[in-house]
């Protein structure tokens, strides 16, 4: 399936780059299921703001939350390995001449609006509490 423009909480394959990898040379991430969380349209561009997907987390910490059984489904992930969104951290890209996001992708699924709106409300903490880093990926 083929969507131009993936709504809030759609999960795709993407070169996520982590914050330790940033400061490396050369460094090529791997693609990795990641979460679109925002989309912020300009007039000439369009910032998208992606969480980390992974299966280790730490969720007691507030820097991450684990993804229940019933959203992994729904987002195409594995039901048998624990997953985790990263809030610590986050990639913003834009549209439409990224060199990493494909607005043209299809997507492996989408997070349920209740969840995406709890994912959206602990980054948002966090980013008030200045415990969250942005990752330029222009």
């Amino acid at each position: 399936m083929r969507n131009e423009s993936h709504p809030e909480g759609t999960v795709l394959k993407y070169p996520y780059l982590w914050l330790h990898q940033s400061a490396l040379p050369e460094f090529v991430p791997k693609d990795r299921a990641a979460c679109l969380i925002m989309k912020m349209k300009g007039l000439t561009k369009t910032h998208v703001v992606i969480l980390a997907i992974s299966d280790m987390g730490d969720s007691a910490s507030g820097t991450c939350i684990e993804i229940p059984d019933t959203e992994k489904r729904r987002a195409g992930l594995s039901e048998f390995r624990p997953a985790y969104v990263h809030l610590a951290e986050y990639n913003v890209d834009q549209t439409p001449d990224s060199l990493y996001y494909n607005p043209a992708a299809g997507p492996l699924g989408r997070f349920s609006r209740p969840f995406i709106t709890q994912v959206a409300h602990a980054l948002l903490t966090n980013l008030r509490n200045r415990r969250a880093v942005r990752i330029d990926r222009q």
